[in-house]
């Protein structure tokens, strides 16, 4: 309820500045005001986030979806609620992500780069995009979060009872705020068939995704700070599926209406 809200002004603030041709000081900084309002009134329903830098979908449910996003949460949830099968595999926790950028001392340079947009000049908003993608690409996964990422992976391929290194896993992104209220449907990046040598060599595209012109456009129109922004991964192996589909029973918002 709460995204839902802000996302409804954000729009309201997007529909004004579009309209007036100009970015509004005064109703951003109106609308940051009502999300730290919204944060302060939701840390007493929070649930801690994990300090795993990787979780297995057995121990995932919906209250962990602010340590591994929402694709994983809802995996997790079709899992160990439903009791329906999912792939086999692990989620990368946000806690991963962070430990990256503290690493990188990109937490400095991110905040620089967000106080120079414009959501009204795509230009600066393409090369704060590029630059920080760049350094994600170029930094170093911490060596305790590559052994745990590695270990996991092993762990997989034991379970899955295949060659040493045969497993082909699939990295896709499972952001905060994805798979919810909000869409960032073709945002952000999904990898497939990635064996182990790859692993953390895409591991860093996917979190680069986060930073992408255009998921960085969505988040300001969207009224979604930079600090609210974070990458989990979720890592499946390859199924090979004899068909594929999707199906809605329910309309999403309203569940008393048929689709």
């Amino acid at each position: 309820q709460t995204a839902r809200t802000i996302f409804h002004i954000g729009k309201m603030v997007k529909s004004f500045e579009g309209l007036s041709g100009r970015q509004s000081p005064v109703l951003r900084e109106i609308l940051n005001g009502i999300q730290s309002s919204f944060k302060e009134e939701e840390k007493g329903r929070v649930f801690p986030k994990s300090r795993e830098y990787i979780l297995p979908y057995r121990l995932i449910t919906k209250e962990l979806v602010d340590s591994v996003g929402g694709k994983n949460a809802n995996l997790g949830e079709v899992a160990n609620r439903l009791q329906l099968p999912i792939p086999r595999g692990f989620a990368i926790t946000t806690t991963a992500f962070e430990q990256f950028l503290e690493a990188n001392g990109l937490d400095d340079i991110i905040r620089k780069g967000r106080q120079e947009l414009d959501l009204l000049d795509p230009e600066l908003i393409m090369k704060a995009s590029g630059r920080i993608q760049n350094l994600v690409l170029r930094g170093q996964v911490p060596s305790a979060v590559q052994s745990a990422i590695l270990d996991a992976y092993e762990e997989l391929e034991y379970m899955q009872g295949g060659d040493a290194g045969g497993l082909k896993v699939a990295l896709r992104s499972s952001a905060i705020g994805e798979d919810s209220d909000l869409s960032f449907a073709g945002q952000y990046l999904t990898v497939l068939n990635v064996p182990r040598e790859k692993i953390i060599e895409e591991y860093r595209r996917v979190l680069a995704s986060l930073f992408s012109a255009r998921a960085i456009s969505y988040r300001l129109n969207m009224g979604i700070t930079f600090e609210d922004a974070s990458m989990s991964v979720a890592c499946l192996e390859m199924v090979p599926a004899k068909a594929s589909g999707i199906m809605y029973t329910r309309h999403p918002y309203n569940l008393l209406e048929d689709s």
